[in-house]
């Protein structure tokens, strides 16, 4: 629960969910989850960000160990929501790759790229649709990005980050940041 000055929301997660891990000879690590939930959110002010939806999920994960630097995940989710209320459906399938790279023992290297096709029998522009949406749009989406760590002299540390997202009705946006963080 949040409270404002306007008044409060409340934000609502039921959520049962099943998780399977296993190791072959530690280079290939398996995650499989299911999950089944209800997620509410109540707005005392504003009605448009009521709503409240059923959704389930189903994700694998494959992590393949190639040395004692890197690594190369394998990943596949598959989304289903509902909203009974206003018979909306939304189907998500997303499939991604990353791979994690430490160059040295001051420096990682990672980066990873997904593409997700969604399905939404919903109207747009609304809190409900970016919420059931992820932030994404209706049809075929990529996401992709990079980020560098690197840690200086000085208990100082850098970190340089890229990302971009492309809809198949939009331009590619692109996000970088850079920070610098002091350790004390």
């Amino acid at each position: 629960q949040n409270s404002f000055s306007y008044g409060t929301d409340r934000q609502k997660i039921l959520e049962n969910k099943i998780e399977s891990n296993f190791s072959l000879f530690k280079k290939f690590q398996n995650n499989i989850s299911f999950t089944l939930g209800e997620k509410e959110n109540i707005s005392d002010f504003f009605s448009s960000k009521n709503y409240q939806y059923n959704y389930k999920n189903f994700s694998e994960n494959i992590l393949i160990i190639t040395n004692k630097t890197n690594s190369l995940s394998l990943d596949y989710s598959f989304k289903s929501k509902n909203v009974s209320e206003e018979e909306i459906d939304l189907t998500l399938h997303e499939i991604g790759v990353e791979l994690d790279k430490e160059i040295s023992e001051k420096s990682n290297f990672q980066s990873h790229c997904k593409y997700v096709n969604i399905e939404y029998s919903g109207s747009d522009n609304s809190i409900l649709n970016y919420e059931l949406m992820e932030g994404l749009s209706n049809g075929n989406n990529l996401v992709f990005g990079i980020n560098y760590n690197n840690k200086l002299k000085n208990n100082l540390q850098i970190n340089l980050q890229y990302s971009g997202r492309k809809s198949e009705n939009s331009r590619i946006k692109h996000i970088g940041n850079m920070g610098i963080t002091a350790y004390f």
